[in-house]
């Protein structure tokens, strides 16, 4: 039966004969204690005769046992369906073999196929694919050929997502991201062009848009106060860095020296610490970076500018953490060698990227001690960073912000970017030339959404009327170019792009995640938006009603 058996009883030539043939027969044998506790081997003479396909799941991210899947076995037209409620896993083939293919659909709703399949005495082990169904949704931007991967959007900005039993995340849902410079972000027909997407199991509530133009030193670079981190949330504010400093040392315990890794941001990432075992996706033994930069003058503005990504986990994911007491969870901490002192906790929040790849900051002023020398940065998140450098913030009266609004903003079907990464270490991204019509799950969030066309109106103004985006929807947004004069002399241009928005996760852990209502709430003015309209904006834009089940397969 492909499993040890240990017999307790006196050994003999049953005992051997009884271990044999559940070994090698694909059927089912018995050993039963009668009533005078003797041990009876009662062997199924010809009960495989008409095969038997013995089933091991190995679950990464669902539950263990596998307890819940769904299988499927296929040969022609022939079918054999199973919800799996129990242990071990023994489905009758009816004489058929070979077979075509064994479908499994674990609890998260991904369907993963073994095709050409023998059985045989042995299980057939199928170990569960790691298939992101959950994230943020993802921007792109019009690079003078086609629309390239910018990054991540509202990874701070959940809703419903449980760090416990009894405790949501807080979200923060203004986010400020860089698009890059403008050598990478031409107009087109006399408009800059955007495209917001939603390509997982999930539904964006999108409040607002606008595309910022910040203009800065030659010399300089602009990276952006936003991050992953507990709230007070910081004000959504680019700022203008500058004199860096050069990174001497990056040294990971064991003296495993990452210095050439992190000390320029060119898409080669520092390997994060030892992942802890599945389902804990995302989580890392603690591990500690050592930084050096030379001595540190605590009466300058100094900004630690961090580059890297983060391996979200979900909620599974928190839930099976706030239930382990053995676990160790540390958010990146900061901490100071001070001459004579030792080291010192630094009194910042370091906070992590929310997605990929995304630069975050911490403002040093006023924090350090005389005799400051190296930081060291500790934590069990799974984050690989591609740059650490030291900063000094600039102000500069010649830097100029300009925002835009979207002259035009239309909703339409788009599909599912293939998620691919070109080496180790490096993030999955979507590929925007490789679109699929079908995701790898089967379910959706369900509800009304928003329908298809013109949304202007929707994500103009920050005041509770929302753009709803669900699985494979797709947000063309323009900006008119000709509204931005060319950056003054001595100046270079970075386009930026601020959001407002919320995003659902459909993990059956997050609340009311399989459904698009309640949305999030907010909407009292006073907190930062506009006075909603009399009109009930819901009844003239959410007529397009989106299944749950809207993936599966006729039948």
């Amino acid at each position: 039966m492909g499993h040890k058996i240990v017999l307790d009883c006196d050994p003999g030539a049953d005992d051997a004969l009884a271990l044999y043939f559940a070994l090698a027969h694909p059927d089912l044998d018995l050993l039963a204690i009668t009533t005078d506790d003797r041990l009876r081997f009662l062997r199924n003479d010809g009960g495989h005769k008409n095969g038997q396909l013995k089933l091991r799941l190995v679950a990464t991210k669902t539950n263990r046992s596998g307890i819940g899947t769904h299988v499927e076995i296929r040969d022609g037209p022939f079918r054999v369906v199973r919800s799996i409620s129990r242990l071990p896993i023994e489905i009758g083939l009816a004489g058929r073999k070979p077979l075509d293919a064994v479908q499994t659909v674990w609890t998260n709703g991904v369907v993963q196929n073994v095709l050409a399949v023998t059985p045989g005495p042995r299980p057939l082990t199928v170990v569960e694919k790691n298939v992101p169904t959950g994230s943020c949704p993802f921007l792109y931007a019009y690079d003078g050929r086609d629309f390239r991967f910018v990054t991540d959007l509202l990874g701070n900005s959940p809703v419903g997502l449980p760090l416990s039993r009894d405790a949501l995340l807080p979200a923060d849902p203004n986010e400020l991201v860089v698009i890059g410079d403008a050598a990478g972000f031409p107009p087109r027909d006399g408009a800059y062009e955007l495209e917001v997407t939603s390509e997982f199991r999930e539904v964006l509530y999108l409040d607002q848009t606008r595309l910022v133009a910040f203009d800065h030193p030659v010399g300089t670079e602009v990276h952006v106060t936003d991050k992953l981190m507990p709230p007070p949330f910081p004000k959504s504010e680019a700022w203008v860095l500058g004199r860096r400093r050069p990174l001497r040392s990056a040294i990971r315990e064991q003296s495993v020296d990452l210095t050439s890794t992190l000390a320029r941001m060119d898409g080669s990432f520092a390997p994060p610490g030892t992942p802890l075992p599945p389902p804990l996706r995302g989580m890392c033994y603690p591990s500690e970076l050592t930084l050096d930069f030379g001595d540190l003058d605590e009466g300058r503005p100094l900004v630690l500018a961090l580059t890297g990504w983060l391996q979200y986990g979900d909620a599974s994911t928190n839930i099976a953490l706030s239930q382990n007491n053995s676990l160790t969870i540390i958010p990146p901490r900061l901490e100071v060698e001070v001459a004579g002192a030792g080291w010192q906790p630094v009194d910042v929040v370091v906070g992590m990227p929310a997605g990929k790849t995304k630069t975050i900051l911490v403002d040093l002023s006023g924090k350090l001690p005389a005799g400051s020398r190296r930081l060291r940065l500790t934590t069990t998140f799974e984050i690989r960073w591609d740059r650490m450098a030291l900063f000094e913030r600039i102000a500069d009266a010649r830097t100029r912000r300009r925002e835009l609004a979207a002259t035009e903003a239309r909703l339409r079907w788009r599909g599912f970017s293939a998620l691919r990464t070109r080496a180790p270490q490096r993030p999955l991204t979507p590929d925007y030339a490789q679109v699929a019509e079908r995701p790898a799950w089967r379910t959706s969030v369900a509800g009304w959404c928003t329908r298809y066309g013109d949304v202007l109106e929707l994500v103009g103004a920050r005041d509770g009327r929302m753009a709803l985006l669900n699985g494979g929807d797709a947000l063309r947004l323009r900006f008119d170019s000709h509204s931005l004069p060319p950056p003054d002399e001595g100046l270079r241009r970075t386009f930026l792009f601020y959001s407002v928005g919320w995003d659902k996760d459909g993990d059956a852990n997050v609340a009311s995640g399989d459904a698009v209502e309640p949305y999030p709430l907010m909407l009292r003015p006073g907190d930062g938006f506009d006075e909603p309209s009399a009109d009930d904006w819901r009844v003239r834009y959410n007529t397009r009603r989106v299944s749950g089940d809207r993936f599966r397969p006729a039948k």
